[in-house]
């Protein structure tokens, strides 16, 4: 439906001797789009565009032919290229805008064959389009038709922002209509509801400029998309950044969802009645006005928790709470980016492992993350091996399976952590694993196989990253209770698996040897990449990075990194006692006016990386049963020599000290280990810190009531050592005081020999 004072243009009519019309693409409420020939003076044909012809009856040719200017300046990749904009010759004048014909589709194209499309794609393409948006907010100009139908992705995947045609400088007049519109009738088929709203006035909000002498200019209308424009467009009050902020944020919402954020119908019920369609109108104005939005978290599309913040900050009624400075809006997306599920609370984690919401949150990991997920795009698995507490789980789920989700590897949308924890029975937990990660994968439980899984995720939009931890429990269960996901590991890492498929080990430096005798070992040695703790270099971030998203302030900060770095110089074993006492300070954080506080004073009041450590240690040993208790006791005390150094025992035989109770100090001990309290490496057992002894009071007290029964156990083994070095010599043999002395106090060899 052409505009009653544009003339109707045809196939091969030539407009201002210099483009020739080809071919319409698309007609609209505000102009149509042609493919066209731009033609040199001679008439030669010089190359193809995108025409857009404005009505008109819309536009101001005066304050266009300025606008044009402008807007044929601007360059950026996402930003379609404008070749010419102004207003060409004829009668009546005709404003126009020349851009580059690009090839592809666009977005709304893609949501009505997709439906819904994974949060993170649509997340990448919001991010360049506000790239793009900043760039044009720098210099005063304002979009306001941001729309999925002005979003077009080309062949070669990059996404261009289209359509200029209604945009306009900060502080220039609103669009006038010059002429009265027909009386509302239906759309015609061709024609978008947007279009035909836009033609009909009868709800949106008007006025009529007035001279000094009473007369009118013409009347000021609402121009837009129903449903994108943003209340202000509806107020007639001054378009900002935040108005194309607050349309992108609908764009989102629309192409995640499937539908508009409005409690609203998505679309009017019959579009070919003019009635039922300005009712609708009317429902999208009211709710936007109003501010009346749906409750996106519990949307099927499962969107993370710090995408719908965003989402509704962007969304407010009033614009100064949107928060979007001019070149500010792709800063917004590029931290909900980084960190889609938001700062969690609290940022620190402690001894657990970061869950996948705590994507973003892994300081100090950069350049692990860089090099394995690199090779993670490229590889088919990649097992981490490395000493117990190095951080390799969080590693996996929150470093590497985002970096693939983040990069679109293999040309999926997102990507999708499924963790399998083996158990005794790895089958069982393979296919619990698949039901909870997805509905799709859940149709696979009882029959998954490799052939299945590979189908579904070649065929699917989201990929698979199987993170197997700990991996040796596969290698040590059953063979008929890990044979599927034995299987299927062999086959991923062989590549007989790829497309949309990864397989990320997570395996335990004290039993790579188990992993590499196992039917497994040949398949996965090649993939075998050590982590270590992060370096000293990393001690700023690590202690800071978290309390510096969740806003607090900090005094005293390089006393707490100081720290910090000479416990990562101290091994790699260190790393969890650290993430012990930063959670720790965190909770002893100060509440001001301004938010919350980190004092180096407090710190030093919970003895930093010690004092955790001890506060952790009576944890641990006062939830035990008074038994293991003082199994516990027991064992950290063979752990340290009288003057204090430390000693390491063969595992096996340190349990063997225990005498009858030997059975309950071998799970003693695993617990031990289990809470970082003690460390077991190649059969070896050590404590996990030299500072344990000292800093835990209550050892210190029973080292301290015990230090006769540990000089006399310490000697007789002293002896035995050397009796053993000795090839069992008689002249090795216990001396007769000693001798007597083991005979008077049997007791004290019960334990501990």
């Amino acid at each position: 439906m052409a505009h009653p004072n544009a003339p109707e243009r045809n196939v091969g009519d030539v407009l201002d001797r210099r483009y020739r019309l080809a071919e319409r693409l698309g007609r609209g409420g505000f102009g149509d789009v042609w493919r066209a020939e731009e033609l040199l003076p001679d008439g030669t044909p010089f190359r193809e565009v995108a025409l857009k012809l404005l009505s008109p009856d819309l536009t101001d040719v005066a304050q266009w032919s300025e606008e044009a200017k402008l807007l044929a300046s601007f360059r950026h990749p996402s930003l379609v290229t404008v070749f010419a904009a102004g207003v060409l010759a004829g009668t009546p004048e005709q404003p126009f805008v020349a851009m580059e014909l690009l090839l592809g589709e666009s977005l709304a194209d893609i949501i009505k064959t997709r439906r819904r499309i994974p949060w993170r794609r649509v997340l990448g393409w919001a991010r360049d389009t506000a790239a793009a948006l900043d760039v044009i907010h720098v210099k005063g100009v304002v979009h306001l038709d941001l729309k999925p139908a002005n979003l077009f992705i080309a062949q070669d995947g990059a996404l261009k922002v289209l359509d200029f045609g209604i945009s306009r400088r900060a502080g220039s007049p609103v669009v006038t209509r010059k002429a009265k519109a027909p009386a509302p009738a239906a759309p015609s088929a061709d024609m978008e509801t947007a279009a035909f709203v836009a033609e009909h006035d009868a709800l949106s909000s008007v006025h009529e400029d007035k001279k000094a002498d009473g007369s009118t200019t013409g009347q000021k209308t609402v121009v837009g998309t129903p449903g994108f424009m943003a209340p202000e467009v509806f107020e007639l009050a001054e378009p900002t950044a935040a108005t194309d902020a607050y349309a992108l944020a609908v764009c989102i919402v629309q192409l995640t969802t499937g539908r508009l954020p409005y409690l609203i119908a998505d679309e009017p019920p019959d579009a070919t009645d003019p009635s039922t369609v300005l009712a609708w109108w009317s429902d999208v104005r009211s709710a936007t006005l109003r501010g009346e939005l749906r409750d996106l978290e519990r949307d099927a599309a499962k969107l993370p928790r710090g995408l719908v913040a965003l989402l509704k900050r962007l969304l407010a009624v009033d614009p100064a709470q949107r928060g979007v400075p001019p070149g500010g809006l792709r800063a917004l997306l590029d931290e909900v980016w980084e960190r889609p599920h938001g700062v969690p609370d609290p940022p620190y984690f402690g001894l657990d492992s970061y869950p996948a919401e705590a994507e973003g949150m892994l300081f100090g990991r950069d350049d692990d993350v860089a090099r394995l997920g690199r090779e993670l795009e490229f590889e088919p698995c990649v097992v981490l091996q490395g000493p117990r507490g190095t951080g390799k789980s969080s590693l996996a789920r929150v470093g590497l399976a985002p970096h693939l989700a983040r990069g679109g590897a293999d040309g999926k949308d997102d990507w999708v952590c499924v963790e399998v924890r083996p158990g005794a029975d790895p089958d069982r937990a393979l296919e619990e694993a698949l039901a909870q990660a997805s509905p799709e994968l859940c149709a696979l439980e009882g029959g998954v196989d490799n052939e299945a899984l590979s189908a579904f995720c070649k065929s699917s939009a989201i990929g698979v990253v199987l993170v197997v931890d700990p991996l040796e429990d596969v290698a040590s269960s059953e063979a008929e209770k890990s044979a599927r996901l034995s299987s299927m590991l062999a086959a991923i890492a062989e590549g007989d698996l790829r497309a949309g498929l990864r397989a990320v080990g997570v395996l335990g430096e004290e039993r790579t040897q188990e992993l590499l005798d196992s039917p497994l070992g040949a398949a996965l040695r090649s993939q075998i990449r050590y982590v270590a703790s992060p370096t000293a270099a990393a001690a700023d971030e690590i202690a800071f990075g978290p309390a510096d998203l969740a806003g607090a302030s900090v005094a005293g900060r390089s006393e707490v990194v100081n720290d910090i770095r000479r416990e990562l110089r101290g091994g790699d074993a260190r790393l969890p006692f650290v993430a012990l006492a930063l959670r720790a300070f965190w909770e002893a954080r100060e509440a001001t006016e301004n938010g919350v506080r980190l004092r180096s004073e407090r710190w030093k009041e919970l003895g930093g990386v010690e004092g955790a450590l001890a506060a952790h240690a009576e944890r641990v040993l006062s939830a035990m049963r008074p038994l293991e208790r003082q199994l516990a006791e027991e064992l950290l005390l063979q752990l340290w020599q009288t003057d204090g150094s430390l000693l390491r025992w063969d595992m096996r035989e340190l349990v063997d000290t225990m005498g009858s109770d030997a059975t309950e100090a071998e799970e003693v001990l695993q617990k031990l280990e289990r809470e970082h309290l003690v460390r077991v490496l190649r059969g070896r057992v050590e404590a996990a810190h030299p500072a344990l002894l000292s800093s835990s009071r209550r050892l210190a007290a029973a080292r301290l009531a015990q230090m006769e029964r540990l000089l006399f156990l310490e000697r007789v083994r002293e002896a035995a050592i050397a009796w053993s070095r000795a090839d069992g010599h008689r002249d090795f043999l216990l001396s007769d005081a000693l001798l007597k002395e083991v005979r008077e106090r049997r007791a004290w060899a019960g334990h501990g020999l």
